[in-house]
């Protein structure tokens, strides 16, 4: 039987480590009701401690990434296993709004800061060939995740109390997440052996692919990067205002509130099968030209939505927009490798997130001013979709700066 290459063991562990990262951002809405029933806060004000952890997330990602480049991610992911169960074990216990607000910024935060950036920078290292769906598959993980997690949570609260089902929570992402922890390694010279499809004479094989590409000094003073930065911040205002913003405007056209939570559920699910299929068209079209690809497709979805008024309008753009998406999730990590090399990839990449991130945080509260105001989402879905216009500009821009690493 012919042996399978480690790179595969670890892209199986990132999967499910990322699966139970699903657990603690696509549960929190469905916690909202009872949490708001018996303690009569406000949703706003305690939605506000979601985005407090998913902001710390953001921030850390710079901090983990240059970990792990120097260190290698074991040790990060660990402490991320640990700091996500903690979170879950801990909001059993909470009492005060102010105790939601350190517990899911803070342990949320380093949940997802230790895992998502490390994980991402380590895969690529792994594989010569196949590389696009290596990185692909943990991004289905967390898909498929993102798919199953309400309807866990919703079930444990059927059987438990709110209480109780944080603590099953917490449980889950320590037999899971923790174990697998053990088998995630930085580099495949760590153990003797050449990345996948690595088909280099004996000759180079001390030499060290990790250290080739550009340093994490020289990107930030290259113009490549900061057109890959405005690139991910556009992608994550546009995200995060459909992800929060797209049931309630359903509802609003006069769709029934069924009806709108299945647009959204359509969205993730369309999202992974996108996320596989960049995988394998990746690895033949380049990444930056497909990413190009998919973000002219998702700014025509924007454009789209801003005239939906039919449930079937608003499924069409809900599975186009949520395959074209989700294509685009694993091509972050594998642009970034396409234009800076493996050098300092995990710290290009994890600022990088910050700032996608941090476009995510401005556009959501931005989309529900203007619906304050006007009353309507036309105009921040038309603000959306001219954002979208913008990183199709800067996607196109970074072609004329793309550079194939070896290795």
């Amino acid at each position: 039987m012919r042996k399978i290459h480690y790179g595969w063991v670890i892209v199986a562990s990132a999967s499910f480590i990322f699966a139970t990262n699903a657990l603690s951002i696509y549960s929190f809405g469905v916690f909202l009701t009872p949490l708001t029933q018996e303690f009569n806060w406000d949703r706003g004000e305690l939605s506000a401690a979601f985005s407090a952890g998913i902001l710390v997330a953001g921030f850390l990602s710079t901090i983990t990434g240059r970990i792990s480049d120097r260190y290698g991610p074991r040790g990060l992911v660990a402490i991320g296993a640990i700091a996500m169960a903690a979170c879950f074990f801990l909001m059993s216990l909470v009492n005060s709004l102010w105790q939601v607000y350190l517990t899911w910024g803070v342990f949320l935060g380093l949940g997802i800061g230790c895992t998502v950036t490390p994980i991402n920078a380590t895969i690529p290292r792994w594989f010569s060939t196949k590389m696009g769906l290596a990185v692909a598959i943990p991004s289905a993980g967390f898909g498929v995740g993102s798919v199953l997690a309400p309807l866990l949570v919703q079930w444990l609260l059927t059987l438990f109390d709110w209480r109780q089902a944080f603590i099953v929570l917490a449980v889950i992402r320590l037999v899971i997440a923790l174990p697998l922890t053990l088998l995630v390694r930085r580099d495949p010279r760590d153990i003797g052996i050449r990345p996948f499809g690595d088909r280099k004479s004996d000759a180079d094989f001390s030499v060290d692919t990790s250290i080739t590409g550009t340093s994490f000094t020289q990107a930030m003073k290259s113009r490549r990067f900061w057109f890959f930065a405005l690139t991910h911040f556009g992608f994550g205002f546009c995200l995060q205002t459909i992800i929060v913003h797209t049931v309630p405007n359903a509802i609003d056209v006069g769709l029934t509130a069924v009806v709108a939570a299945g647009i959204l559920s359509i969205v993730a699910g369309a999202s992974i099968l996108g996320m596989l299929s960049a995988g394998f068209v990746a690895d033949r079209l380049g990444s930056t030209r497909l990413m190009s690809i998919c973000l002219v497709v998702t700014t025509v979805a924007l454009a789209w939505l801003i005239i939906a008024g039919d449930v079937w309008m608003f499924y069409l753009f809900a599975a186009v927009y949520g395959f074209f998406y989700g294509a685009v999730i694993p091509l972050w990590t594998l642009v970034s490798a396409e234009l800076f090399g493996f050098k300092s990839l995990g710290s290009i990449f994890g600022t990088v997130i910050l700032l996608g991130t941090i476009g995510g945080a401005i556009g959501t509260p931005m989309s529900g001013l203007i619906f304050d105001i006007t009353g309507s989402y036309d105009i921040a879905l038309i603000v959306a979709a001219g954002i979208s216009m913008l990183t199709i500009v800067s996607s196109l821009l970074l072609r004329r700066y793309r550079q194939q690493i070896s290795g």
